[in-house]
């Protein structure tokens, strides 16, 4: 229930940044990808290695993950994190 929440919370606050969703809006678990334009893209895979942020590159998508360890902390501050690669 918690990682679905969490998993709720990072997809609101990605459509909030104006990102395209990959994934589809009524899969469930904790994975999400993403595309990003390519001037965010490079700029928050750099990002993200400096904050210590695992994401992973997948062709032209971007995918978190939600896990049992992560907070609304945590996705606040990635959230954080991609706004400011805009």
């Amino acid at each position: 229930a918690e990682i679905s929440r969490l998993t709720a919370l990072l997809r609101s606050g990605l459509r909030e940044l104006g990102v395209t969703l990959a994934t589809p809006v009524d899969q469930v678990g904790g994975h999400t990808s993403f595309e990003l334009p390519v001037e965010w893209e490079a700029k928050l895979l750099v990002r993200a290695r400096e904050e210590r942020i695992a994401i992973a590159k997948r062709g032209k998508f971007i995918r978190t993950a939600i896990h049992a360890y992560c907070s609304d902390r945590d996705v606040d501050h990635f959230l954080g994190v991609l706004g400011g690669c805009r």
